[in-house]
């Protein structure tokens, strides 16, 4: 562990109320814990889940060279709201390499949709499963309102395996070509709001 990384973690987190934070921070080269708080809590993960459906679908295309053009529809899936451009825009039918881009720049939920319904959800947790994951996982699609036969979230994880995970997407990168496409994905992200806030970036360049 770091120490001075640790005591500002601790600092930071010892009054947030009732809130619930979970972090871990691990160095991307040498994999050396550098600091953690509460880091095997299993907690609501939000859209983060959602990058384990564009594993599934990177490593799709790699074994389909053709699959990247292929062209799916969104009027197969009902509309969700909030995050996205896809709702706002004119066209129904999109490639899948630009339903995941908009996935991965603009976190869009009816793309996402849109990919569940073509690959399945099995498929997305089976692949979580292979990569190790034991309490990381996507549970469901996106909807607008969440009723008792559904599941109770979008995807659920601990920061520990998240951290491990996203290190192994980047370290592997340069010889697995869908973590390459991941990586691609995800840096179009506009969202810096929060971690990527701290870097100074142009979400949009």
């Amino acid at each position: 562990m770091n120490p001075d990384l640790q005591t500002a973690v601790d600092e930071i987190l010892s009054d947030v109320g009732e809130v619930r934070f979970s972090c871990s921070f691990v160095d991307a080269e040498s994999d050396i814990p550098l600091a953690a708080h509460e880091e095997c809590a299993v907690l609501s993960t939000a859209s983060v889940g959602k990058v384990l459906l564009l594993i599934e679908v990177a490593d799709r295309m790699a074994l389909d060279s053709k699959l990247g053009g292929r062209h799916l529809d969104r009027t197969s899936v009902g509309m969700v709201a909030d995050s996205g451009l896809w709702q706002h825009l004119q066209v129904d039918r999109l490639p899948v390499a630009d339903i995941a881009t908009l996935v991965g720049s603009v976190s869009d939920n009816l793309a996402t949709n849109v990919l569940l319904q073509h690959f399945g959800l099995p498929a997305v947790q089976a692949r979580a499963s292979e990569l190790g994951l034991r309490e990381t996982a996507l549970h469901d699609r996106v909807r607008d309102t969440r009723l008792d036969a559904h599941a109770a979230r979008l995807s659920s994880g601990t920061t520990r395996e998240l951290a491990a995970l996203m290190r192994k997407i980047w370290v592997e990168r340069t010889d697995t070509q869908p973590f390459q496409q991941v990586v691609d994905w995800l840096r179009r992200g506009v969202d810096h709001s929060m971690v990527a806030r701290a870097f100074a970036l142009d979400p949009l360049a």
